[in-house]
């Protein structure tokens, strides 16, 4: 099996709990499942990076899916100052 099968619970586990935080800081609870399956997408993309000897599985997860996260966070917040900054330009 791979890191990603021996691990696919914990790994949506983690990405929910990173996309109900994602709800949280922005309201925006309709896109949850979106976030949710580009945070798991994000996981299985960088899961072939883990190892062992630098981590748990678990750690490496849950790391993983907050960088994600943060990085959705910023990514979501830029589009709402370029919004508010085209806006003033009208």
């Amino acid at each position: 099996m791979s890191f990603v099968e021996d691990h696919l619970e914990y790994i949506r586990k983690a990405a929910s709990v990173q996309a109900w935080q994602i709800v949280r800081a922005t309201g925006r609870r309709s896109e949850k499942e979106d976030f949710e399956q580009e945070l798991i997408m994000q996981i299985i993309r960088v899961a072939p990076r883990y190892n062992p000897r630098r981590s748990k599985p678990k750690t490496f997860i849950s790391l993983v899916a907050q960088t994600a996260a943060s990085k959705i966070l910023i990514r979501l917040h830029s589009k709402k100052e370029t919004s508010l900054h085209e806006a003033k330009r009208i």
